[in-house]
């Protein structure tokens, strides 16, 4: 199964980008209501010939730009199916049609090593600057 339409939900409407040099065309605003899903997707990036993204593969080149002053802790997306037989729970599902489910889900930040590093660096550069100023 490959999955040729998927999209993300962010505060305020950005503006994305995809790879357009394999066939993926990048937009704003979508609503999945009609599928079962929710509404107020703000970026997508969709496939017309549903040859997407295969099965345990991966793909870089979708850009997003973010202009907000916090950078989201989670980030909420749907994505669809096509070519192939989705066997898999259906309560999993937001569209339960084997051969093109669609899904939803919430993907949450986890901190990085380097930015865990960065924030006990700052830690105690503050507490260095409080004992110095004592």
């Amino acid at each position: 199964m490959e999955i040729y339409f998927w999209g993300i939900r962010l505060p305020g409407v950005v503006s994305a980008g995809g790879p357009t040099f394999s066939g993926w065309e990048a937009g704003v605003l979508y609503n999945n209501l009609p599928n079962g899903g929710t509404a107020g997707f703000t970026n997508w990036w969709y496939r017309p010939d549903f040859l997407g993204i295969d099965f345990g593969a991966t793909q870089s080149g979708f850009t997003v730009e973010y202009s907000g002053a916090a950078v989201p802790t989670s980030i909420d997306w749907f994505a669809f199916g096509y070519q192939g037989e989705y066997t898999g729970s259906f309560e999993d599902t937001v569209q339960d049609e084997a051969g093109n489910p669609s899904f939803e889900g919430i993907v949450t930040a986890i901190p990085t090593p380097a930015t865990l590093a960065l924030f006990a660096f700052g830690l105690a550069s503050l507490g260095w600057s409080r004992s110095t100023n004592r």
